[in-house]
């Protein structure tokens, strides 16, 4: 799922116990996507900070849960519903509504992430990720009966409530470990906010009967938008 392990074949008890890393993994992307500004005044930047973040994270997931998010945007706006939907969702073709999807996608995380460095809320960059591989688990927990086949499918399906109990512990002793004690209401903040889009996302999952790894990356990336809109909110 990024860049930094080998691609290759798993099998679904592998996948299964994957879940549980899921926090970790996300702060190692977001070491990836932040450290360079947690390292170095590129203030010189000006907006483009919030771009390179952004790209940064494009390239660490070779673009995964955009992806994810276009074909979305474009079943989605299309209005249809049934298989059709689903047979939009998976087409491999871009449409109009997954073109705005991305664009306003990757706008919006650029101004807020260049809005976070500029107000020197760096470890919002650090923490987004994280969060972000935090509400997969959660989605595919509540959404397991609307699993559908592909790997998607499998994450649903391994994502018991034991896991999800593990996955929020390690998140919140995570997050409150790098960004401290104090950062309580921001976390709690973040949640409430994520648990937005995860909800409508889950509505159109059951409205559709089913749901599969394209609503999981869109959580992902709307819920990273959620932690910088939280820190900046917060602050």
């Amino acid at each position: 799922m990024s860049r930094l392990g080998p691609a290759r074949a798993f099998s679904q008890a592998a996948v299964g116990a994957s879940l549980a890393w899921f926090p970790g993994m996300g702060l190692g992307l977001g070491l990836v996507q932040a450290g360079l500004f947690l390292v170095w005044d590129l203030s010189a930047l000006g907006a483009a900070q919030g771009w390179l973040y952004t790209a940064l994270g494009w390239w660490a997931t070779r673009g995964l849960h955009w992806d994810g998010l276009a074909d979305i945007a474009d079943a989605w706006g299309s209005g249809a519903r049934g298989e059709r939907f689903w047979e939009i969702c998976k087409d491999s073709r871009v449409g109009a509504f997954g073109v705005m999807g991305v664009v306003l996608g990757m706008g919006l995380m650029a101004a807020l992430a260049g809005a976070c460095l500029d107000r020197g809320l760096g470890v919002a960059l650090l923490l987004a990720p994280m969060l972000g591989r935090s509400m997969i688990v959660a989605l595919a927990c509540v959404a397991r009966p609307l699993a559908r086949p592909g790997l998607g499918g499998t994450f649903l399906r391994e994502a018991t409530a034991a896991r999800l109990a593990w996955v929020l512990g390690w998140t919140i002793l995570l997050w409150l470990g790098v960004a401290g004690m104090q950062a309580w209401t921001v976390l709690l903040l973040a949640l409430a906010l994520a648990a937005v889009p995860c909800w409508r996302l889950l509505a159109l999952g059951r409205a559709q009967g089913g749901l599969n790894g394209d609503f999981l990356g869109s959580a992902a990336l709307l819920s990273e938008l959620a932690v910088l809109a939280a820190w900046l909110l917060a602050a």
